[in-house]
């Protein structure tokens, strides 16, 4: 993943304390780039839907770096990966999820599917939100997001015609499971996402800097 992260020029700041206990990190989704972010900035275990087994190299990796893969429109999928989310996380393992279930531009945030928040609860995990931001010259980058209809090689050649990829992730303060019910894991880390969102446009908007501890 970093080899992929240098080829694309990929420059990726970290904020916050990455949780190093047991735990479900929670991000939002805009681009299959996310991926490649978040593992060079934290070692854990993706949970994808399936479509990203095809994709070139990104599929390969993903699969030879533990991936497990869900059929989203089937139930006996949804409850073989939430049984293995929850194996993880007892083991000790950092799992990763996209809660939204597609990806979207970077300026909304969707509704979190709740069901996978009940692997932490089970096992007595953390919960961390993380949000993604990619930015091009202090405004959202319209280059990173792979939404809508776009299909994965044209979109990994502008990435490469472009001048570097910028993303930002912020790692909020990690949260207990056990006690909560998963609705509620689920709504407060979306809007943990969307307060830090909020702020960052306020942030860019008034030229405030930021501490940052880049990694790549």
């Amino acid at each position: 993943m970093r080899s992929i992260a240098t080829v694309l020029g990929l420059k990726i700041d970290v904020q916050g304390e990455i949780c190093a206990r047991p735990v479900l990190v929670v991000s939002n989704h805009i681009s299959w780039v996310d991926v490649i972010a978040i593992s060079v900035a934290s070692h854990g275990i993706f949970v994808a839907k399936s479509d990203v087994m095809s994709w070139p190299i990104i599929g390969r990796l993903a699969a030879m770096s533990g991936t497990r893969f869900i059929a989203r429109e089937t139930v006996s999928s949804l409850r073989k990966v939430l049984d293995e989310t929850t194996r993880l996380l007892k083991q000790g393992t950092r799992v990763v999820i996209f809660p939204e279930g597609t990806s979207t531009s970077g300026s909304q945030v969707m509704r979190f599917s709740s069901a996978v928040f009940q692997a932490p609860i089970t096992a007595g995990a953390m919960v961390q939100a993380v949000t993604l931001q990619y930015r091009r010259n202090g405004e959202l980058d319209r280059l990173a997001p792979f939404i809508n209809d776009d299909t994965f090689v044209p979109h990994l050649l502008r990435l490469l015609q472009a001048e570097g990829i910028r993303v930002s992730l912020t790692f909020e303060k990690p949260i207990p499971a056990f006690g909560h019910k998963r609705q509620g894991l689920a709504e407060y880390t979306q809007g943990q996402i969307v307060k830090r969102l909020k702020y960052s446009d306020q942030a860019v908007s008034h030229g405030i800097n930021e501490n940052i501890n880049r990694v790549a």
